[in-house]
């Protein structure tokens, strides 16, 4: 009976172990691919930066990057396919200007071969005259979704705020790009 006993107790045992594997197993492969590119999605702004040349400030996921490129700068997560540019121009300032320049965005966006311009629309932004683009961009390896800003100061400063976030990971990133662009705030009039 003792022995009836053991054998039982290593059966169960070995049952266990089993169970065990399996379950590691499983809940391995359940593991997104894509997970070493992908951080916690929660939209907790806690990094910020501010521009007091050009007059600007932003707030982005701590987790993310931030570069500087000449007067440029790149906010991107750290596997880059989701990606937050702030550019800025001078232009004249003059009504007729910013109408035919964004009239010359709009055109260019249209006929570029890479980009597939679903809206473009008038905007203003606490006052200031602009325009927003939105669509597909394709870089020849990988397919974005953009959506860009040109927005005009008084002051003679376009700032062009521009999103791209690879298409297959839009709803993954949008909310996240969207809480960033929410926290832009432009300083020069």
């Amino acid at each position: 009976m003792k022995i009836e006993f053991l054998k039982n107790k290593k059966v169960l045992l070995i049952l266990a172990f089993i169970v065990v594997f399996f379950i590691i197993i499983f809940s391995i492969k359940s593991t997104p691919k894509d997970s070493k590119n992908i951080v916690d999605n929660s939209t907790q702004l806690v990094a910020s930066y501010s521009d007091d040349k050009f007059g600007y400030f932003i707030e982005y996921p701590g987790w993310w990057v931030r570069e500087e490129y000449n007067d440029n700068t790149v906010i991107r997560n750290e596997a880059s396919n989701a990606i937050v540019l702030i550019k800025t121009e001078k232009f004249s300032g003059l009504s007729e200007d910013i109408l035919i320049e964004s009239g010359i965005a709009s055109e260019e966006l249209k006929n570029n071969s890479n980009y597939s311009l679903k809206t473009f629309d008038r905007v203003t932004y606490k006052g200031m005259p602009g325009y927003l683009a939105e669509g597909i961009y394709n870089d020849g390896s990988i397919v974005w979704d953009y959506k860009e800003y040109g927005i005009y100061s008084s002051q003679g400063t376009k700032y062009i705020i521009r999103t791209q976030i690879e298409h297959a990971l839009n709803s993954y990133y949008n909310d996240i790009v969207n809480d960033i662009l929410v926290s832009i705030t432009l300083h020069k009039n």
